[in-house]
């Protein structure tokens, strides 16, 4: 579960892309799509990361 917590590198996109027949017109979806992990692809955590902890703490109380 972890690993979907990250951004997929350009070359998995790119790959999706290609398999999926995606064109022009929805391109910028399947972009915006890619930048909802909670770290980007180098691992720098995302604003979204600390509430994610947050709120995780939250539960175990």
């Amino acid at each position: 579960m972890m690993r979907y917590m990250y951004e997929f590198p350009d070359s998995i996109i790119n790959d999706q892309l290609t398999y999926y027949g995606v064109q022009n017109d929805t391109e910028p979806l399947v972009r915006f799509l890619t930048t909802l992990g909670l770290h980007q692809v180098d691992g720098t955590p995302r604003e979204s990361w600390s509430v994610f902890e947050q709120r995780a703490k939250e539960l175990k109380k």
